[in-house]
């Protein structure tokens, strides 16, 4: 292509996109925020739907609890789907009734938790998937895990977010990421 061709070929390019209506659209910026939650119904509520599967235990779980610190604030009722990991299925067919006398085991949690009240001053509804790895005794005191925010209504329907949290022990956890609202 010659330069008089691909010089009148980008003044017409130019010439066209100045005259197309132009919108643009800025997400806010991320915010940091932390704080903690703990939880307001049985901290170790009854497992259900308990079912063995190899050298696994398939359980779930339902409680409620309370966002009390930080730019998060409100109550939430959540769903656990637990995978609990023994390592031998012989093992597994002779637990214990009571989770606070299994042995040492490997467990992974996907939680579904449904959140009303406010963030940063708004208020709505959130949906929140969070996930947790780890091992313990028992009922897992040193649970750590990963959050994200995957629904909203009201003001918070374009708010989105992840991070981490922590179990701080006694029904209490700690959670930290980052948070913004889109237009």
């Amino acid at each position: 292509m010659n330069k008089k061709i691909l010089g009148a070929f980008v003044a017409v390019l130019t010439v066209a996109m100045l005259t197309l209506p132009m919108s643009v659209v800025f997400a806010a910026k991320p915010m940091d925020v932390s704080g903690q939650w703990f939880f307001t119904g049985m901290m170790v509520p009854p497992y259900t739907d308990i079912k063995n599967a190899g050298a696994n235990r398939l359980a779930t779980q339902h409680n409620t609890g309370e966002y009390d610190v930080g730019p998060i604030l409100g109550t939430f009722e959540q769903h656990i789907y637990m995978k609990i990991h023994f390592g031998d299925p012989e093992v597994v067919k002779n637990l214990p009734p009571n989770p606070m006398d299994w042995p040492p085991n490997n467990y992974n949690w996907h939680i579904e938790r449904t959140f009303t009240g406010t963030v940063d001053g708004k208020s709505g509804t959130l949906t929140m998937n969070l996930e947790a790895k780890g091992s313990s005794l028992g009922y897992p005191g040193s649970l750590t895990g990963t959050w994200v925010i995957i629904g909203g209504t009201d003001q918070l329907a374009n708010l989105h977010g992840q991070g981490t949290w922590t179990n701080l022990g006694m029904g209490r956890l700690a959670y930290e990421g980052k948070i913004h609202f889109d237009p």
